[in-house]
């Protein structure tokens, strides 16, 4: 006979400390609030909030994103990516190793198919 013991975050008020960043990214037709859960438990953690999603400009392509996430992080991160986020998290870590100290990879694959007008303005 099986017994399990099933812990629940929320209602022992658990808060992780993170010592490694976790950088957390969103999916095409998200926003960095669906985050909002794990940032208010995991301290440390941060959302990005990619342009062209409620603000800014659109980029053209999951490259250019990795690009754009790159030029605004540094040092070894986790790399935690919602759909489209996983296939932006898998490119920043193929372009530059060494800032990736892991990733978490969400409901995404290594192809992943996003409807060319969500990379439109």
């Amino acid at each position: 006979m099986e017994s399990t013991v099933r812990l629940d975050r929320r209602s022992l008020g658990l808060t992780i400390r993170v010592v490694t960043p976790l950088l957390l990214i969103h999916g095409a037709a998200g926003t960095h609030r669906i985050w909002d859960p794990v940032v208010r438990r995991f301290s440390g953690a941060q959302a990005v909030h990619l342009p062209g999603h409620s603000a800014g400009t659109t980029l053209k392509s999951v490259e250019a994103y990795a690009d754009w996430l790159l030029a605004r992080t540094s040092g070894p991160s986790v790399l935690v990516g919602y759909a489209m986020g996983g296939s932006i998290a898998m490119e920043a870590s193929l372009r530059a190793p060494e800032r990736v100290k892991a990733l978490v990879l969400v409901n995404s694959g290594a192809r992943i198919r996003v409807l060319q007008k969500l990379f439109q303005a």
